[in-house]
């Protein structure tokens, strides 16, 4: 949900494709491994990066993220 909101507030449409970076812990990584497939066609990403980023931080069930996107 936070990525798509970042998607609107970027004022991306839903057929723009981006680029994710995020920084996370192992537990974090793991996690969007596991649901990596599904995450790509939910927020319309074509690839991601893990590593330090100026990101927006969304926190998930204690687990926090620091996502940023790119067009």
């Amino acid at each position: 949900r936070g990525i798509q909101d970042m998607r609107k507030a970027m004022g991306l449409v839903p057929s723009d494709m981006v680029s994710l970076s995020v920084s996370t812990n192992k537990d974090g990584e793991s996690l969007i491994e596991k649901f990596k497939d599904e995450l790509f066609k939910v927020v319309g990403a074509n690839s991601l990066l893990f590593g330090e980023n100026e990101g927006t931080e969304i926190k998930v069930d204690g687990l926090v993220f620091k996502v940023k996107l790119e067009k």
